[in-house]
């Protein structure tokens, strides 16, 4: 398989795009997904589908619902050729209980249009959310 997005292109979008969200800028960061067939798979096991579904999910990060949040890029790594990234950050937490952090991780996919496609998020976290498929 060979890459239409350039190694660099895909690295400083992945950067850009975490800037927008220390900048809690919820139109550049929806700018930068597929009009259609975007994914968020979020680090508690919901997925959200679609534009709407997607800033639906993160208004109430960006409204300040958890506080003041911060991504400090820890590693990142960028596969060109299948058109993914991985940034793997701390999220620093200012709260009105106090300062705080959390460490996780995206997967971004890329569509051949250069917009992120799927953004999945990990997290390490005190608790696990058991997801049960009856």
């Amino acid at each position: 398989m060979t890459s239409l997005l350039s190694h660099e292109y895909i690295t400083e979008t992945t950067i850009s795009f975490t800037q927008a969200f220390n900048e809690n800028n919820l139109d550049r960061v929806m700018s930068y997904f597929a009009q259609t067939g975007s994914i968020y798979d979020q680090f508690d096991g919901t997925r959200a589908e679609g534009l709407a579904d997607i800033r639906k999910a993160l208004v109430p990060q960006f409204r300040g619902d958890f506080g003041h949040m911060q991504f400090l890029e820890e590693e990142m790594f960028c596969d060109a050729q299948n058109m993914k990234s991985l940034i793997a950050w701390t999220c620093s937490l200012k709260t009105s209980k106090g300062p705080g952090h959390w460490r996780g991780l995206d997967i971004l996919h890329f569509n051949k249009q250069g917009k992120i496609l799927i953004k999945k998020t990990y997290a390490k976290a005190a608790s696990l959310k058991i997801i049960s498929k009856v």
